[in-house]
């Protein structure tokens, strides 16, 4: 069955009562002005024009509109972070960053080198790298720190 048997078309005057119920209900305790009115209230230029200045002045429902508008705003501005990083930031990401540029410079290595994979050389240098840098690694000493966290945890609650 297709959508336009199933459709109504209230403005068939046969259909005048349902047409106006539909309308009621759609417009009921609503102003018909306040569905429009926050796209005029976030325009870019930041001013609602003269006609929804005046009706916000003169209509109850649409100054509540505003005010909860207003404060969904407020809430969204109070939780959105500040433009600027705190003063810290660098200092503390970038020594992560270098360990990470590092890390990735190896690992291109070790893929150009795929044809010497698991070859007497590259397991050498693999188990040299690994206890002089990798156990030395920021990373790896917070994974322990974490494990040892959770460890503990774990054997206190069992």
């Amino acid at each position: 069955m297709s959508q336009v048997s199933k459709s109504t078309y209230y403005y068939a005057k046969g259909n005048r009562d349902l047409y106006q119920k539909t309308l009621d209900q759609f417009n009921d305790k609503n102003c018909v002005f306040s569905r429009n009115l926050l796209a005029f209230l976030e325009s870019p230029h930041k001013e609602p024009g003269p006609f929804y200045s005046r009706h916000v002045n003169e209509c109850s429902h649409c100054q509540q509109k505003v005010q909860e508008f207003s404060k969904t705003l407020q809430t969204i501005q109070d939780l959105i972070p500040d433009a600027q990083p705190p003063a810290d930031f660098s200092r503390t990401v970038r020594p992560d960053i270098k360990e990470a540029i590092n890390f990735w410079k190896k690992k291109v290595k070790a893929l150009k080198d795929h044809d010497k994979l698991m070859g007497p050389t590259f397991l050498k240098r693999l188990f040299v790298e690994f206890f002089t840098q990798g156990l030395m690694s920021r990373t790896f000493a917070k994974g322990l720190l974490w494990a040892c966290a959770s460890a503990l945890i774990l054997y206190f609650i069992f």
